[in-house]
């Protein structure tokens, strides 16, 4: 039988705890229901205990039997809420050693007087400077800035009439209201009257499905013919 040597112990979690590290094993259902007999003991062979502590202590001891009860007996019969004491143990226990070690780090970290840290100073931006050699004249200066001149390539600025203006969707939506609203009713063709370039007309075709979202427009197809109305005009013809 292994023979635990008292100690003082900080709670119930805190003499599992140790159990587990000293037979280093893991926290599982199986470790713990291992050491169930070790805690048991600790109980029995400890006199100092407060009522209230040790009411602690018994409480994780039936909480220890029956998760042992349930690894050596798989079928033995517990309800809901014991099958969840049980298993709450593990998770329990696994938390609480997450605080000890936490704890430890910050106790080292104390007793070692590192108990402030300085902010480091942010690096500073570099300046780019020119600081040419004293033997270098202006007229060798000028000429390494002419080779580099040189060897870049020459731009070629685009003849006016190679230079297409676009226009903007917004730009369109506002021409076709202002021609709408004049006329009250255009074909889809004269609105392409003024295109010049595919570009302008997707630009009015999308400005025309924009204002029909908009409900705006209304569009109409009678044959070949396409015609847009204004809602305004719809909305007085009905009147």
């Amino acid at each position: 039988m292994y023979a635990i040597t008292l100690e003082r112990f900080e709670g119930p979690l805190d003499l599992l705890l140790k159990l587990i590290e000293r037979e280093e094993l893991a926290i599982t259902d199986v470790s713990l229901a291992s050491v169930t007999e070790q805690y048991l003991q600790y109980i029995d062979k400890t006199t100092d205990l407060r009522p209230e502590e040790l009411a602690d202590f018994l409480v994780i001891a039936a909480r220890l039997l029956l998760l042992k009860s349930r690894v050596l007996l798989p079928q033995f019969f517990v309800d809901d809420e014991e099958e969840e004491a049980a298993g709450d143990l593990t998770s329990q226990l696994a938390l609480y050693r997450l605080y000890v070690t936490a704890g430890a780090k910050m106790y080292h970290r104390y007793r070692s007087s590192q108990t402030c840290f300085a902010r480091e100073r942010p690096p500073r931006a570099s300046v780019a400077t020119f600081s040419p050699p004293q033997e270098l004249t202006t007229d060798e200066l000028q000429r390494v800035f002419a080779a580099v001149v040189a060897s870049l390539e020459t731009f070629v600025r685009p003849a006016p009439e190679l230079i297409s203006r676009t226009i903007s969707l917004q730009e369109r939506i506002r021409v076709l209201r202002t021609l709408i609203a004049s006329a009250h009713n255009l074909d889809f063709r004269e609105i392409l009257a003024d295109a010049k370039t595919k570009t302008d007309v997707i630009v009015s075709f999308l400005a025309l499905l924009e204002l029909v979202k908009q409900r705006h427009v209304l569009v109409t197809q009678d044959t070949d013919t396409i015609l847009i109305t204004s809602y305004e005009a719809t909305n007085v013809t009905q009147a």
